[in-house]
């Protein structure tokens, strides 16, 4: 790392650190959370410190830097073109699976419905019968004991839609702590 004349070493890291948690609730997207795009914008503004020619105050230099990049690297890992429809010929069809299919792709939600949905289709088998059973006896238990304050939240996840993260995990904690007072824990 490259320290700038007139900053002691100290202040480059506090002004590293204050620009990234400046971008990282701004440019959080899909699988990357706040904690990933903390880190990518602190690595991009070390990076950055080597082009650093003393021009302009660091702290703009480094802000626009970093979100320039980020905003390269969002579109670069979200943007996809939609997939030729069925009127579409063969070699059109062809032409897309090559440009887009070998780029990395978004990952779907996740969903609870999704989860159990998967699930129940692997388990139509009759012998898995009873693993059925189990699965709606679960939720059952969750929909009966689950707090009314907790539902909202509990619903969001079942549809796949983002929670805070520390919210997510008192959720969680608080589903795993009903299923084992009912027997269906570890």
């Amino acid at each position: 790392m490259k320290i700038p004349p007139n900053h002691t070493e100290e202040q480059v890291l506090a002004l590293l650190d204050n620009i990234a948690n400046r971008f990282k609730m701004k440019y959080r997207f899909d699988i990357h959370d706040e904690d990933d795009i903390y880190q990518e914008a602190y690595v991009l503004a070390w990076q950055a410190l080597d082009k650093y020619n003393g021009n302009h105050p660091l702290e703009n230099f480094l802000t626009t830097h970093v979100s320039n990049r980020l905003k390269n690297f969002k579109r670069n890992n979200l943007y996809y073109k939609q997939e030729p429809g069925i009127d579409s010929s063969k070699q059109e069809r062809a032409e897309w699976n090559e440009r887009y299919l070998s780029q990395k792709r978004i990952f779907e939600a996740i969903t609870i419905d999704r989860i159990r949905d998967e699930h129940e289709s692997n388990m139509r088998r009759p012998s898995d019968s009873e693993n059925v059973l189990y699965y709606k006896q679960v939720a059952q238990c969750i929909d009966k004991f689950l707090p009314s304050e907790l539902r909202i939240e509990y619903l969001k996840m079942k549809e796949g839609i983002n929670i805070p993260k520390p919210r997510r995990e008192y959720v969680m904690g608080v589903l795993k702590q009903i299923l084992e007072d009912n027997g269906y824990g570890p």
